[in-house]
């Protein structure tokens, strides 16, 4: 046996040791535990082991004749809705022609390929979507390491993402590897150009990782892999927490972004897509639902329009230094008639203040060179877009993004002087909205068929 198969092995085995620990504590979270799907590689030989949590989510149907000023249409608590941790370890006489293309090798070039991959999204819009990957590839004399690691809050608390990055930096400085450049990459690579704004709140993320020995660089990636559980963790203190079929909106409305990137722009859905990979691991990283509306922006001053001018556009993190009052601290939001449900308090309606000596970070021109110009306001949700399209949106989309944000106008009887029959037209166009929820792979098939058109036409290949 050589070195670099001993090698192989050697991380094959603590590539599973990562898979167990992060079943172990999702199990633990999630309030059930796993399913396992052992497949076999057909074009080759070796395979994997996909471990997946499902669950229905209380508000798949919401009734609207059920709301009430006392209940609001909470839901309480709630484990991970649709999630996986995939390992595999695969190896072949040589690499499909796209991937031998886009990786300058050779034809009929044998190649290995073992990682782990993970994307787990939440029930509670309390608790952020994470993703990691840790991965190896070898083909012929090259080889390389890669991965990363993202968080993407609905509704964040600033603390926990200062936290997170925090955390990374350190586990960066300790490997002797550069926190800033990493960081710097995924706030770049996790980009919706089309949009101009980030999937999420970044991470780090690295590729081609080939300048230090394998044995150094394969530390880094494992050691990633063990941290993940420190890292997550602390978003779970939220997870029993109350939240309003508003925040259960607002997350699939985010999730819908989330589902654009996954299927428009990020490089190893599309090549694997192309290069005829594991359709069921590929799309493992998809949202069991995700909600689109046309044209909608979250209303000025609200704290949904806070959240979305700036937690997804570069920031440094890790000098970012929260206000001394408590994440956990609770109130009543009475900016909202009829709405008595307790929301973060320390957070989310003093983010702009919090956050006003964060220092904000400018993306490279090359980052957004493929962007298309925003030739409306429905192709932004930049503060200064979404302001504007807000104030000229027309007093029926107006009333929609009411309707939308705020649900539970139904149960109350005052909502910002209308009288009943506009509130009529609202409970109308909350019933046309909250009909997506009932069958949500009407609304998923269809973005995923214009996305995937869009992925099968693209050339980017790389990983």
């Amino acid at each position: 046996m050589s070195s670099d198969d001993v090698f192989l092995n050697y991380l094959e085995s603590k590539l599973r040791e990562v898979q167990d620990d992060i079943s172990g504590f999702l199990d633990s979270v999630a309030g059930h535990s796993h399913r396992e799907d052992v497949w076999t590689y057909e074009k080759g030989t070796g395979g994997g082991r996909t471990r997946v949590w499902e669950s229905v989510h209380p508000m798949t149907q919401l009734n609207l004749a059920q709301f009430s000023p006392s209940l609001a249409g909470v839901a309480a608590g709630g484990g991970i809705e649709k999630g996986g941790v995939a390992f595999s370890r695969i190896s072949g006489a040589s690499l499909p022609e796209s991937a031998a293309s886009a990786f300058k090798i050779a034809a009929n070039t044998p190649f290995d390929a073992t990682g782990v991959s993970l994307v787990i999204h939440p029930s509670n819009p309390l608790v952020p979507t994470i993703h990691m990957n840790i991965r190896f590839f070898r083909a012929g004399e090259l080889w390389w390491f890669g991965g990363g690691i993202d968080v993407t809050p609905y509704y964040p608390a600033a603390p926990d993402i200062c936290e997170f990055h925090t955390s990374l930096q350190t586990l960066c400085t300790q490997h002797s590897e550069d926190y800033e450049s990493m960081k710097s990459q995924c706030d770049e690579y996790f980009m919706n150009r089309h949009r101009r704004e980030m999937r999420g709140a970044s991470g780090i993320f690295f590729d081609h990782m080939n300048a230090k020995p394998k044995d150094v660089c394969a530390d880094f990636i494992l050691s990633l892999g063990f941290l993940f559980q420190h890292l997550y963790a602390p978003f779970w203190k939220y997870s029993d927490l109350p939240y309003s079929a508003e925040m259960r909106m607002f997350q699939l409305y985010r999730r819908g972004r989330y589902v654009e990137f996954n299927l428009a722009w990020d490089r190893g859905t599309k090549f694997g897509l192309m290069s005829d990979g594991r359709t069921e691991s590929i799309l493992m990283s998809l949202p069991m639902q995700a909600l689109w509306i046309y044209d909608w922006h979250p209303a000025p001053g609200s704290i949904e329009h806070e959240i979305s001018s700036v937690y997804f556009q570069p920031r440094d993190w890790v000098r970012f230094a929260p206000n001394a009052a408590s994440s956990t601290d609770f109130m009543v939001d009475k900016t909202r008639v009829g709405w008595t449900l307790p929301r973060l308090a320390a957070t989310f309606p003093s983010i702009e203040r919090d956050l006003a000596a964060t220092p904000a970070l400018t993306l490279s021109s090359a980052t957004l060179a493929s962007s298309a110009p925003a030739s409306s306001s429905s192709s932004s949700t930049s503060p200064s877009s979404s302001s504007s399209s807000s104030s000229s949106s027309s007093s029926s989309s107006s009333s929609l993004s009411s309707s939308l944000l705020s649900p539970l106008l139904v149960a109350s009887s005052v909502h910002n002087g209308k009288d009943d029959a506009d509130k009529t037209d609202d409970v109308h166009r909350c019933r046309m909205v909250l009909g997506c929820l009932r069958n949500p792979t009407v609304v998923v098939t269809a973005a995923a068929a214009f996305a995937l058109g869009i992925c099968i036409g693209s050339n980017m290949f790389k990983r």
